[in-house]
C-alpha cells in the first residue's frame, strides 16, 4: 500500500511537472473604451522585421470595445499595431507579445495599459518620461507660428527656433542616460530600436548586459547589430573610392557638378530643412568653412524636400557655401554615398578621392590645419 502511494504521488509530480513545462499559448486581448463596435486593422510581424517586409494584416470587430487575437506563430516575438478604423483622430497602439505571454491592452486608445508583459509595460513607462520634453518643443513650435502670423522677421523666429532646439538635445541625452541605467531591462533594447540607434561604433547598444542581448529579444538585438556593422563595412567600402560625380540645380538654376572643385578638398553635407539636427550642425561647420575656405568648399545638398523651403531655409540660416537641391525621387545620389541618416557629412580630397563618411573635425584639422 506504501508503495502504491509513492507510485501515485510520483505520478501526480510527474503530471504536474508537465503541465508546467507544456508551451503557453500565446495571445493579445483587451477591452478599450471609445470603441463600442469599431473594426481594429491589425498588422503583425516578428520584432526583428524591423523594415515590416513579411508583415501580415488582419481584420478583427471589436465587441463593445473587446477584441481577442490568438498569435499563431509564437517562436520569436511580435510586435502587433492595431489600427481602429471608425475613429476620425488616426491613432494606433503598438505592443509587442513574447512566446507563450497572454497579453491584455485596456484602457483607450489615447492611454492604455498592458498587463501580462512586464517589459512592454516598463518600456510604455519610460516613453512618459520623455513627455515634458515633448510639450515644451510643441509649445514652442506654437510660439514661433504665432510670432510668424504676427509678422516678425525672419532671424527673429530662426534664432527663437535654434534656442528651443536644444530640447531636442535635452531628451536625446535623458534617453541615452536611461539607456545606460538600465542596461540590464529589455526595454532598454527596445527603447534603442525606436529611437533608430543600431549597432554602429560606440553605440550604447553594446552596453546592453548579456542578459538582454541573449534574452527574448535577442533576435532584435542581432538585426540592431547587423544593420550597424552594414553601414559601417559600406563606408568602409567608400573610403579610397572615386567620389560618384554628379550635377544638381544651385540656387540661380545653374548646373553644378561635383568634379567642377577638383584641387580642392570638399565636405558633402546632405541635409533637409526639416532635420533638426543638421540645422543645429550648421554653426559648427560655418566655423570650419571659414577657416579653411582657400583649401575648402562645402557643398550642401538639400534632400527630400521642397524647392521652396530649401530656398527659405539658405536664406533663413545664411549658408555661404554652394547650396544645390536634389528633385531626384529615386534617391541615386544618397545611395551611391551610402546615406544612412541625416546630416551625414562626407570628406573628399583634391583627388576626387572619399576620405571618410561622417568624419570628425579633428580629421579636417588633422588634414588642412597643417597644410601649406
Amino acid at each position: 500500500m506504501k508503495n502504491c502511494i509513492i507510485t501515485w504521488t510520483s505520478i501526480v509530480l510527474l503530471l504536474t511537472a508537465c503541465q508546467a513545462n507544456a508551451p503557453r499559448e500565446t495571445s493579445l486581448s483587451g477591452t478599450l473604451t471609445g470603441l463600442p463596435n469599431d473594426t481594429l486593422l491589425v498588422s503583425s510581424r516578428f520584432v526583428d522585421d524591423i523594415k515590416d517586409e513579411h508583415m501580415r494584416t488582419d481584420i478583427i470587430v471589436c465587441q463593445q470595445g473587446a477584441f481577442s487575437l490568438p498569435i499563431e506563430k509564437d517562436s520569436l516575438p511580435v510586435r502587433i499595431t492595431l489600427y481602429p478604423l471608425k475613429q476620425k483622430k488616426q491613432q494606433e497602439i503598438e505592443v509587442v507579445v513574447l512566446p507563450g505571454e497572454s497579453v491584455k491592452v485596456t484602457g483607450s486608445v489615447d492611454s492604455y495599459q498592458v498587463k501580462g508583459s512586464a517589459f512592454y509595460q516598463t518600456y510604455l513607462d519610460s516613453e512618459k518620461l520623455w513627455q515634458p520634453y515633448l510639450d515644451k518643443i510643441a509649445q514652442a513650435e506654437a510660439q514661433a507660428d504665432s510670432m510668424q502670423a504676427a509678422g516678425v522677421d525672419r532671424d527673429s523666429i530662426s534664432n527663437f527656433r535654434m534656442a528651443y532646439y536644444d530640447y531636442y538635445q535635452d531628451m536625446d541625452e535623458a534617453i541615452l542616460e536611461y539607456i545606460h541605467e538600465h542596461s540590464g531591462e529589455d526595454a532598454a533594447l527596445y527603447l534603442c530600436y525606436k529611437r533608430g540607434i543600431t549597432g554602429h561604433n560606440g553605440s550604447p547598444l553594446h552596453d546592453l548586459s548579456d542578459q538582454v542581448k541573449g534574452g527574448p529579444l535577442a533576435p532584435l538585438y542581432q538585426k540592431l547589430v547587423q544593420i550597424g556593422q552594414e553601414q559601417e563595412n559600406k563606408k568602409e567600402v567608400l573610403k579610397g573610392e572615386n567620389a560618384p560625380d554628379f550635377t544638381l540645380k544651385d540656387l540661380q538654376g545653374h548646373d553644378f557638378t561635383l568634379s567642377s572643385l577638383r584641387g580642392k578638398y570638399v565636405i558633402l553635407d546632405f541635409w533637409g530643412s526639416w532635420c533638426i539636427w543638421c540645422i543645429k550642425g550648421f554653426p559648427e561647420l560655418k566655423e570650419h568653412y571659414a577657416k579653411y575656405k582657400d583649401k575648402l568648399e562645402v557643398v550642401a545638398i538639400c534632400c527630400h524636400d521642397t524647392e521652396d523651403r530649401w530656398r527659405k531655409a539658405v536664406e533663413r540660416y545664411k549658408l555661404p557655401w554652394v547650396n544645390v537641391f536634389d528633385h531626384n525621387e529615386h534617391g541615386e545620389i544618397t545611395r551611391a554615398y551610402n546615406v544612412q541618416h541625416f546630416p551625414t557629412k562626407v570628406l573628399i580630397d583634391p583627388e576626387g578621392k572619399i576620405v571618410q563618411v561622417d568624419f570628425s573635425y579633428n580629421l579636417l584639422n588633422d588634414l588642412l590645419g597643417h597644410r601649406p
